[in-house]
């Protein structure tokens, strides 16, 4: 197979340098081991997370011109592991690039501190640049230890997948089909629920946790009667809000690059599986040792 050259500039997001550092983790050693090259920028921000953009649009705007400028001063694309910083980053530069007042108002910010944005750079969801950049078939060729038999909810969220006109590019928002694709190349069972799609209850948890808790429990539910081993996320912010409000369920959550490190060879202790609150039981752990 020829060799995949790729290099991105790395958006981890705030949660995944704190409060998952596993996820951060496992993202840097299996993109390591495909050869997929993330460079670190130092000067990036928060992207805002939804929440300043509350109090200041024009800030929020501000902010993530700037880390979209960072970028493209390196002539690099973002990748992210976090849904919230990818939907952020997209809406604000989409907003940026077509309206014009906004984009006067980012530059002059910009050229305060040196900066420029050139509307180039692309912003990507690493499960989307595994699919399409990389591809699942040169990810399949490298698995070393298969998930055979192992069968696996997929839990998109909101944020990966709306809104359509923002990352629809990437996923059918109504009917997406890459992450259980991910599970198969793995040579994991996916687990589709219809549930996938609906929002984790996160952002509302320290305001209505009963809620919130509530909106988690619809998707765990799912998955425990459909038989599902574990459950998979692409955000930090799902896997909390599974993970710590489960109640009865016991029900496994891993983040998709703990699987698929797991599924390149590299050992358990390393991948962060400790950090859960809902362990991996020691049948499906033993496979990986």
């Amino acid at each position: 197979m020829q060799e995949i050259k790729l290099k991105y500039a790395y958006f981890p997001g705030c949660a995944s340098k704190q409060l998952t550092k596993e996820y951060d983790i496992t993202t840097r050693i299996a993109c390591r081991k495909l050869g997929i090259k993330l460079i670190d920028i130092p000067e990036f921000s928060c992207c805002g997370a939804g929440v300043l953009k509350e109090k200041s649009h024009n800030l929020n705007l501000s902010l993530n011109a700037r880390n979209i400028a960072l970028a493209e001063l390196r002539d690099l694309d973002i990748v992210s592991i976090c849904s919230t910083c990818v939907v952020n980053l997209r809406k604000d530069f989409f907003e940026i690039k077509n309206d014009p007042d906004k984009k006067a108002l980012c530059d002059r910010y910009l050229n305060s501190i040196k900066l420029s944005l050139k509307g180039k750079c692309e912003i990507k969801h690493l499960l989307w640049v595994l699919e399409q950049d990389y591809g699942f078939e040169n990810i399949k060729s490298k698995i070393i230890k298969p998930l055979t038999g192992l069968k696996i909810a997929t839990y998109y969220g909101c944020h990966i997948l709306r809104p359509g006109t923002i990352n629809g590019q990437y996923q059918n928002s109504e009917n997406p089909k890459n992450f259980e694709n991910f599970i198969k190349a793995l040579g994991g069972i996916p687990v589709d629920l219809e549930s996938k799609k609906d929002c984790c209850g996160f952002h509302i948890t320290l305001t209505n946790k009963k809620t919130a808790v509530k909106m988690s429990s619809k998707y765990l539910s799912d998955a425990k009667n459909n038989n599902a081993d574990l459950i998979v996320t692409n955000c930090p912010f799902c896997h909390m809000q599974m993970d710590l409000y489960q109640e009865k369920f016991n029900m496994p959550v891993l983040h998709f690059t703990q699987l698929l490190c797991l599924a390149l060879g590299v050992k358990p202790g390393e991948t962060g599986l400790k950090r859960h609150i809902v362990k991996l039981p020691k049948k499906i752990l033993n496979r990986f040792r």
